[in-house]
């Protein structure tokens, strides 16, 4: 026989003049969050990070950037701790979807390259953590368009997340052929592995 317990709009009165709610009645009052575990909860949302991968057009290198780096946290278990998104310095190409070319490569490697090209705008800097950039050329223009100290900061080279790479930049492909795709990806691998454990170990 089941056990049957009567829900009442009122919390329950026990003997000793206090109140109990239903939920602690039948489940247990230490199963309620306390202040401290809402408090932890909060702050692990506030403390995800936000990161920016910047190209000129943002339909190769950094829609790719994109959509490595989501695999690759998605792979370290680390999904729900950053938010991933891509722009480009130019409009040239907004509203559109990736390079074909970058799209089949990525494909080839597990990758999925989804995202829609938008120019970076100027919430970018307030809205994201880490705003990575390609080339000089992309860090430049970044700094141009950053109105503070703080925003300079967040401001970044592909190339400082490289662990064997001696390559100083990520290649624009767009005019070249199949290897310069290749490259891209195996660029954009490494440094994204890099990011994610910087991410697992605090260190960025």
């Amino acid at each position: 026989m089941g056990l049957f317990v009567k829900k009442n709009n009122d919390d329950d009165k026990l003997d000793d003049g206090k109140t109990i709610s239903f939920t602690d009645f039948v489940f247990g009052a230490n199963n309620s969050k306390t202040d401290d575990q809402k408090t932890a909860s909060t702050a692990r949302i506030k403390d995800k990070k936000k990161i920016l991968f910047v190209c000129l057009g943002n339909i190769c290198r950094s829609a790719a950037a994109e959509a490595i780096m989501k695999k690759t946290v998605a792979d370290e278990g680390l999904e729900n701790q950053v938010e991933i998104d891509s722009a480009g310095i130019l409009d040239y190409h907004q509203g559109e979807r990736a390079d074909r070319r970058m799209i089949e490569h990525a494909k080839i490697h597990g990758y999925d390259v989804t995202s829609i090209s938008r120019q970076v705008k100027a919430t970018d800097f307030d809205t994201f953590d880490i705003i990575i950039g390609m080339d000089d050329s992309n860090i430049d223009d970044l700094k141009d368009r950053a109105q503070t100290d703080e925003q300079t900061r967040k401001i970044h080279r592909m190339s400082e997340f490289f662990t064997t790479s001696k390559e100083t930049y990520v290649p624009d492909p767009y005019y070249g052929g199949a290897a310069g795709f290749e490259l891209v990806i195996a660029l954009l691998e490494e440094g994204c592995r890099e990011i994610a454990r910087k991410i697992k170990d605090n260190t960025i």
